[in-house]
């Protein structure tokens, strides 16, 4: 009896505390990769709140030609041909554009709802599986 007390004991005693288990579940893959999904979906909001905003595009083309570029007029009444330079060898075009939606038949707005329920979704799910496994 004495040998198996003996053997028995050091399993007996051996237990995890309260701190030791509540930072093993802080650090399960699972509540990890639950915590990574509702960031996921916070940044998937923030990019469908963007649609709603203004946007700046520019644009900037740039053409070195060998030749001056020019035009040949051939006028009454002796039609001799003229040759005047309508140009210049460097040609420079730049564009800016702001765009801003006023109205997209409610598709933005949808789009934005769906991914505030979608974040608070994810939100949700963390909690659950952070209390299940407490």
């Amino acid at each position: 009896m004495k040998r198996v007390l003996i053997l028995i004991l050091p399993i007996i005693i051996y237990a995890q505390t309260y701190k030791e288990i509540i930072k093993s579940i802080d650090e399960s893959l699972l509540l990890k990769s639950a915590k990574q999904l509702e960031l996921a979906a916070k940044l998937s909001y923030q990019a469908a709140k963007g649609k709603n905003m203004p946007s700046l595009d520019a644009s900037l083309n740039a053409a070195y030609l060998n030749e001056a570029p020019a035009a040949t007029f051939r006028l009454p009444p002796l039609f001799t041909p003229i040759t005047t330079e309508v140009g210049t060898k460097k040609q420079f075009d730049g564009t800016l554009l702001l765009t801003y939606p006023l109205f997209t038949g409610f598709a933005v707005t949808a789009s934005v709802d769906k991914a505030k329920f979608e974040q608070e979704k994810a939100h949700l799910k963390a909690l659950d599986l952070k209390r299940n496994l407490y």
